[in-house]
């Protein structure tokens, strides 16, 4: 159905204005209105939005959030690299994406925000819903990016930017006589029943596209004058009751007509469908109806052909919509419908017994889940996430009974999506509902009988926490279950202590405390070691790799590794295996045994590429380019760098493609031959690293622009690139980086005889390095040792008294030949 004016009228709005609410009553056509604007916009490539078009539903409750339009945006432009920003340059990057790429937000089912009905709770706390206020009316003004909301209310109190509204009615006559049509012929209805009754019946159904669809098919069984008179019977016998917010009270009564028209057996069976969310697959409902738990509340049992039947029927009536054979969909307006139809039926006692078995098969349902991610990640995600709406329902569900077993074994799957696509916030957000139900503290959750899923929902945010570089986050949560599991009976031998012991461990590496590192993994050790669970012992084994890589215990760090890759070969796990490959290539790549390296790195290249793992084939690539350039071999190097690039490319990996530009400047910087090269190569990396807001890496692009230059003898320009990357790095508070630039400015000045501009800045070094304990120290003092010499020792004193309130370092006499 066209709807060609509402869609014109909505164009005009949102040319005119930044935020458009679209309101209307259930069911009359405000999703498929604003998905019929983007694909119009899509299909014509309007050019005043040239960014695309972004479609976020606010459903499931604890996925709707800010952290989610972001990501979904984020990660629709830059591919899921995004998600490796933090949380303010995530905000900071879409804010500057939607300003200089006018693009067009769809918020559909805003009514669920704050709470509808009015005054039920909202998907967003008030302090989150002035959160996504503020960043609506930061992405939009003159010449950014537009908003569109649908919404069951008139109005969005919690809106801060001035909007504009329309609402949308029925159709108008030609498009209800369309559908009708269309809906006519569907349900094969008979040429003679289509009268003047019927352009009548429409008229009293106003062109409501889901009344229409409901009503339409009715004519097969009796005529419209019938219809009609029944319609107005039931509009006068509805109760209070049974009137909804922002439904019509037509709708409702057709409803009714039409329940009373579906035979015994589906007024019997189909209110049981107001326990899933949106879709209905035929294959869960026929598991459950066929278990005693539903024959002792129904008093029938439904094998898969009678599953069919039902569904069918609720097809016919227009109470629901085919998706595939199998697969339904509901309409938004029948469950509260269909669950007053359920509560009426049967006594709570059976409707908890029916909720309990929903609960059950969808627990299992997630475990088989689960089998079928680690068998093939995308089509195990695609089924996670068609179903997410009932995994979420049955979560919920399970919360409330406090059967915290299922609850967990539902989670899993999700948690396990979510992680693959980099929804940690998201994440966050449903573990913190789970352990608020759990009561949050390993005292309250061993109380309710939920210790097990409290220690599951800790262990998996340790273990994200780490890999995110949250190190504060992981060593709290980590600390509780330390605390918890440390007390019980043969915590000695307890694999999961050794799971907490391992983690400590990696919090120390990353906060560099070798030592201490390689204690936690030699304690974790000391518990599995010779236990069965081999991927854990193998885990150990590649950190104290890792801790002896760090202290430049190379041979020993290569020893460790392939302990690791011999379990991992054993097992066999090919992805692990990739992961030793590469550790063992760094490993006597630092040793300066290239031939080896690069023989560990073609391993791993061969089994990426035979299992088409893209975005590790990358990294491998990237590393063959580094063994390549420090054996000199610069025509191969730069084969594989490009060959890195051009995948980056092909992924969308920005931030990689940044990296493979910068490592290409640096071949031709090294090669020493065509400088200017050099320069277009950092240029190019420059300008990627600016697109993706990484200020960090823009410094590193102008410090190194800076050296090229200075290599060059070429004083002003190298000066003015170093001054831009000391402004980002002190914006940053990049301590090294600030020092490692000042010291470059040193240099600088020496160089050119501005040897007061030599003092300062190496002075400034010195203090930086003293201060923070940076590992360079005996390269500032050998600096200003033969700066002091330059300038004579007494006057170097007094320069530094003046300068810095201190007395002059007396110990600037070090042996620096050792410095490579």
């Amino acid at each position: 159905v066209g709807r060609y004016a509402e869609l014109a009228q909505l164009e005009r709005q949102l040319a005119q204005n930044s935020v458009v609410l679209l309101s209307g009553n259930t069911g009359v056509g405000k999703t498929e209105l604003a998905l019929g604007l983007a694909r119009w916009i899509h299909k014509t490539g309007r050019g005043e939005l040239p960014g695309g078009v972004f479609y976020s539903p606010f459903e499931v409750a604890h996925a709707a959030s800010l952290e989610r339009v972001i990501h979904e945006i984020g990660t629709a432009v830059l591919g899921l690299r995004f998600a490796d920003l933090n949380t303010e340059r995530q905000r900071g990057w879409v804010v500057e994406y939607l300003k200089e790429q006018p693009s067009l937000l769809i918020l559909d089912g805003a009514e669920n925000i704050a709470g509808f009905p009015p005054g039920s709770p909202g998907q967003l706390e008030e302090g989150e819903q002035a959160e996504l206020a503020q960043f609506l009316s930061d992405v939009t003004g003159p010449g950014a990016s537009k908003v569109l909301l649908t919404s069951r209310n008139t109005s969005e109190d919690w809106l801060s930017t001035p909007y504009s509204r329309i609402e949308l009615q029925g159709l108008n006559p030609y498009e209800r006589n369309d559908l009708a049509a269309a809906i006519l012929t569907k349900a094969g209805v008979e040429a003679d029943r289509v009268n003047e009754d019927v352009a009548r019946l429409l008229d009293d159904l106003q062109g409501h596209p889901l009344a229409c669809q409901i009503a339409l098919p009715l004519l097969k069984e009796a005529p419209a004058s019938v219809i009609r008179g029944e319609l107005e019977r039931h509009r006068s016998e509805l109760p209070d009751s049974a009137g909804e917010a922002s439904r019509d009270d037509f709708l409702t009564a057709l409803m009714e007509y039409s329940w009373t028209k579906m035979s015994h057996r589906s007024r019997t069976h189909l209110p049981f469908l107001s326990l899933f969310q949106r879709r209905v697959m035929m294959d869960i409902l026929t598991h459950i109806t066929q278990e005693s738990a539903y024959r002792g509340a129904t008093g029938e049992e439904l094998g898969w052909g009678a599953c069919r039947t039902l569904l069918r029927s609720g097809l016919a009536a227009g109470f629901l919509e085919p998706i595939s054979p199998s697969v339904y969909q509901i309409h938004p307006a029948l469950p509260r419908f269909l669950g007053t139809k359920l509560g009426r039926l049967l006594r709570p006692d059976a409707i908890s017994r029916l909720e309990s078995e929903f609960v059950r098969v969808y627990a299992d349902t997630a475990d088989y889940f689960m089998e079928s991610l680690y068998e093939n990640q995308d089509s195990g995600a695609t089924a996670v996430l068609a179903e997410e709406g009932n995994l979420n329902q049955a979560l919920g569900l399970a919360l409330e009974a406090q059967q915290w077993d299922n609850a967990q074994l539902i989670i899993q799957p999700l948690a396990q999506v979510y992680r693959m696509q980099r929804r940690i916030p998201e994440l966050r957000r449903l573990r913190g509902q789970l352990l608020e139900a759990v009561g949050g503290s390993a005292d309250a959750a061993v109380e309710a009988g939920a210790v097990d899923l409290w220690l599951y929902l800790l262990g998996t945010d340790v273990s994200e926490s780490v890999e995110q570089g949250d190190v504060v986050r992981a060593l709290d949560l980590n600390q509780q279950l330390s605390d918890y599991l440390t007390t019980l009976p043969d915590a000695d031998s307890d694999p999961r202590v050794a799971s907490v012991y391992h983690q400590f461990g990696a919090i120390a590496l990353m906060y560099r405390r070798l030592d201490e590192a390689a204690g936690w993994f030699q304690r974790s050790l000391e518990i599995i070691e010779s236990g069965e669970d081999r991927s854990s012992v193998a885990d150990d084994y590649f950190s104290l790799g890792q801790v002896r890589q760090h202290q430049r215990l190379y041979t020993e760090a290569k020893e460790w590794y392939g302990k690791a890759l011999d379990i991992h070969q054993r097992l066999p796990d090919e992805e692990e295996m990739v992961k030793d490959y590469r550790a063992l290539g760094l490993v006597t790549q630092l040793k300066f045994e290239h031939k080896e390296a690069e023989s560990w790195y073609q391993r791993a290249r061969d089994m990426v590429e035979e299992h088409r793992d893209e975005e590790t084939a990358v990294q491998v690539y990237h590393e063959l380019g580094t063994v390549c350039h420090a054996q000199y071999n610069f025509d191969e190097a730069k084969n594989w760098y490009q060959q890195a690039l051009g995948l980056s490319d092909r992924l969308g990996n920005q931030a990689q493609m940044a990296t493979e530009l910068h490592f290409l400047g640096l071949l031709e910087q090294d090669r020493g031959i065509v400088y200017d090269e050099a320069e277009e190569w950092y240029l190019a990396a420059l300008e990627r690293r600016e697109e993706l807001g990484d200020r960090r890496g823009a410094g590193d692009e102008c410090r190194q622009l800076g050296v090229l230059f200075h290599e060059q003898q070429r004083y002003d320009q190298a000066e003015n690139w170093y001054h831009q990357a000391r402004e980002i790095f002190e914006e940053l508070g990049e301590v090294q980086r600030i020092a490692r630039t000042y010291g470059q400015l040193g240099m600088v000045a020496e160089e050119t005889d501005n040897l007061t501009g030599a003092l300062e800045w190496t002075a400034r070094t010195y203090q930086l390095v003293t201060e923070y304990e940076l590992p360079v120290l005996v390269q500032v003092k050998a600096h200003l040792a033969r700066l002091r010499e330059k300038y004579g020792q007494e006057e170097f004193a007094h320069w530094w008294l003046n300068f810095t309130g201190d007395e002059a370092p007396n110990d600037l006499d070090v042996d620096a030949s050792g410095i490579l």
